[in-house]
């Protein structure tokens, strides 16, 4: 006699299956909730700047693998801030600039410098031997030097300008007929002292003494 099948398939409660859709209706509904708040959100606004990834040397040609773009909300952008990689590619800061700086036009010494120069003052810019200049970009010094013609023979050094603002420091490429590398000062002084440093520059005595 051949044995009985029996079925062991075992029924689920009518309650439990109405519970389980209605979990799953639940969950789908805070689903597309969920995804019309993402989508109806209103795109994060800012604004792209231009920051050193790695250290930046005074006077050195910026290579694009030390720079990366980030982007900052409106409010934390400094003012000139760089938004552009090639902007920055070649420019020589006239000062060190640590990692994570947020490159600015005053920071590379490019821009527009006459909107930091105020009234009664003017710029110039000394072309000195190099390695002979110990100052970096914002010190602000007095210039000594020799007056000309001051009918005393030697003349002596005597202080030309104070309050004298060094707006950036570089370093251009050798000169071909000289062989010479100059290196570039531009300084913020008053109008009144342009003549005397620049005949003191020329007659080669000059010296810079920090304020």
């Amino acid at each position: 006699m051949a044995p009985s099948l029996t079925s062991s398939r075992r029924l689920i409660p009518r309650r439990k299956l109405v519970t389980a859709r209605h979990l799953l209706l639940l969950l789908a509904a805070l689903s597309i909730v969920v995804f019309a708040v993402f989508a109806l959100r209103p795109p994060t606004e800012g604004t792209a700047v231009v920051v050193s990834k790695a250290d930046l040397a005074a006077n050195e040609p910026i290579v694009r693998s030390q720079l990366r773009v980030l982007t900052l909300p409106g409010e934390a952008v400094p003012v000139g801030a760089v938004g552009d990689v090639a902007a920055a590619l070649d420019q020589r800061p006239p000062q060190f600039v640590p990692a994570g700086t947020v490159l600015t036009q005053s920071l590379l010494g490019i821009g527009d410098t006459t909107a930091r120069i105020p009234p009664g003052y003017a710029t110039t810019v000394l072309s000195l031997d190099p390695g002979s200049v110990f100052m970096e970009a914002g010190d602000v010094v007095e210039v000594w030097g020799t007056v000309m013609d001051c009918g005393v023979d030697p003349c002596p050094i005597t202080r030309l300008a104070d309050d004298v603002t060094v707006l950036s420091i570089s370093e251009p490429p050798s000169n071909s007929f000289s062989g010479e590398n100059p290196t570039l000062v531009t300084l913020s002084l008053k109008a009144s002292d342009v003549g005397p440093v620049l005949q003191s520059a020329a007659s080669g005595s000059i010296h810079f003494v920090l304020g």
